[in-house]
């Protein structure tokens, strides 16, 4: 074999190992970025997800809250109209127990004076 076939031999294999090499690498590369545009997508899609559920307990608290707050008001109005009729029955006991007592005698005296 002479140098010029022996140059061509390790040209021949240096090329194929130049693009194999360059083969795995660009694979290796196109594979590692396919991998983290999934792990991306994925991560994406779970954020999708949680933003809905994070939006459901959300609405189901306000709604939760509203409805207390509504019941919290109606509460404290029926507290309010019992002590606004508490407060008038009482004042009405007291009107007539004055009555009462104005129209009664204090003492003895005035009993047999009347009759």
């Amino acid at each position: 074999m002479d140098s010029y076939e022996l140059l061509t031999l390790i040209g021949k294999y240096s090329g194929m190992f130049v693009t194999t090499a360059l083969g795995a690498g660009v694979g290796a590369y196109i594979g590692s970025y396919l991998k983290k545009k999934g792990e991306n997508l994925a991560t994406h899609e779970d954020i999708d997800k949680l933003l809905i559920q994070v939006s459901a307990v959300t609405n189901a608290t306000k709604a939760i809250e509203a409805k207390i707050s509504g019941e919290l008001w109606q509460r404290q109005k029926q507290w309010e109209l019992r002590r606004d009729v508490i407060f008038e029955a009482l004042k009405q006991v007291t009107e007539a127990q004055a009555g009462l007592s104005r129209e009664q005698p204090q003492d003895q005296d005035e009993l047999t004076w009347r009759k």
